[in-house]
């Protein structure tokens, strides 16, 4: 292959989308290229998949295959068209009810907050984040839930965040037990070797009389 080209993308310029692409044209590092229908395929979707997580739901990706490429028999071009379509953004965030003042403080930073792209990634990066910071701090029943409404204008999503805490537990105590056997052998016998330097030292069990 000798050719990779891209157009219709304005969000992102080539560079950064190439970065996430497997097909490589040939180049001093590789003196073939690489391609194979099914890397334009896995391509097709890294491409589109970094375009939804960035608000475009309805984008399409398509990639066309020249062969004898400018007219020389063996040699293929790639080309991928991106559709890009409308942004889809958040319009408004109305962020969970915390009952700890504390917790609201420390609560991780939303990737959907008012005028961020709009997608069901963030979405479930936002769940993992704000679960992950409950069951650390002790609330281990806790459930995630959100729901969405059209904004005011078009290509706009109102976005709402529902925790249900459950009851916080804490640490009352803690119980070690299951003394490691080799632990306790040893204390046994850096025992007995003390009660046996203790006999040899004191044989009649007083101190030896001191030495004139």
């Amino acid at each position: 292959m000798v050719a990779l080209d891209i157009s219709g993308n304005r969000y992102f310029n080539s560079a950064t989308l190439r970065e996430r692409m497997l097909i490589q044209p040939k180049s001093f590092q590789s003196r073939r290229g690489r391609f194979s229908d099914a890397l334009r395929r896995r391509d097709e979707e890294s491409i589109a998949d970094v375009y939804r997580q960035n608000g475009f739901r309805d984008v399409a990706v398509t990639a066309t295959v020249e062969d004898n490429y400018r007219g020389k028999t063996g040699n293929l071009g790639v080309h991928f068209k991106v559709s890009e379509g409308a942004q889809w953004l958040v319009s408004s965030w109305m962020s969970p009810v915390f009952c700890n003042s504390t917790l609201r403080a420390c609560c991780p930073r939303s990737a959907s907050s008012a005028g961020q792209p709009y997608s069901e990634f963030n979405v479930a990066a936002d769940r993992d984040a704000i679960l992950v910071f409950y069951f650390t701090n002790g609330f281990p029943n806790a459930s995630f839930e959100w729901s969405s409404t059209p904004g005011p204008q078009p290509h706009q999503v109102e976005l709402r965040y529902i925790v249900h805490e459950g009851p916080r537990q804490f640490v009352r105590g803690v119980l070690l037990e299951g003394l490691d056997s080799h632990a306790a052998q040893r204390g046994q016998s850096q025992s007995k070797n003390r009660r046996r330097r203790s006999v040899i030292a004191h044989p009649h069990g007083r101190d030896p009389a001191p030495a004139l």
